[in-house]
């Protein structure tokens, strides 16, 4: 008993389509923060994300290898790492959540600008939130979207890994029965 498939492909297959999901969205991740220009001006939590894009990136890389070479600890290391990368990206839902919610109820929205001593800053308050609405809600339903088919690509690594595992539980056992018997 078990999950063998995904959706209309193999689990195996399936896993591969979302090491590659995995890879587009750290590269967009670390375009969009090129593009806006955060990372020019010494923002530490955009240098910070792009360096987890990064690791986001070269963990997809390793999932492709741990998949083709049927290595659960390989697995096991990158289900840790998206676990992280989602929870990032609730939390950030949240924030997003939060903003429109403050913008909804009159409320000025409050970014905490924190400058460094070598007076880089952590965060920047936008200029105006009115235009910034449209783009604040399609944010909250790509990043909402992104979160629901990230869990399902964990989901299925971890049936995969649970199924390589069982697999090579099984071919152990048939061999002990081939060594027993001749």
């Amino acid at each position: 008993m078990g999950v063998h498939s995904c959706g209309c492909c193999s689990l195996k297959a399936g896993c591969r389509i979302g090491a590659i999901w995995t890879m587009i969205e750290a590269i967009f991740g670390i375009a969009l923060l090129i593009a806006s220009g955060l990372l020019g001006h010494g923002n530490i939590i955009a240098i910070a994300a792009a360096c987890y894009f990064v690791v986001v990136f070269c963990a997809a890389w390793v999932l492709l290898s741990g998949i083709f070479r049927e290595q659960t600890g390989i697995l096991w290391g990158w289900i840790v790492v998206y676990t992280i990368f989602l929870l990032i990206r609730i939390v950030f839902l949240g924030f997003l959540v939060s903003a429109y919610a403050q913008f909804n109820y009159n409320k000025p929205i409050s970014f905490e600008i924190v400058y460094l001593s070598d007076g880089t800053a952590l965060s920047q308050r936008p200029l105006s939130v009115e235009e910034y609405l449209p783009v604040l809600l399609g944010t909250i339903c790509t990043i909402g979207a992104s979160i629901v088919i990230s869990a399902w690509i964990l989901v299925g690594v971890v049936y995969l890994a649970v199924h390589i595992r069982r697999n090579l539980w099984k071919r152990a056992r048939l061999e002990d029965d081939c060594i027993q018997y001749s």
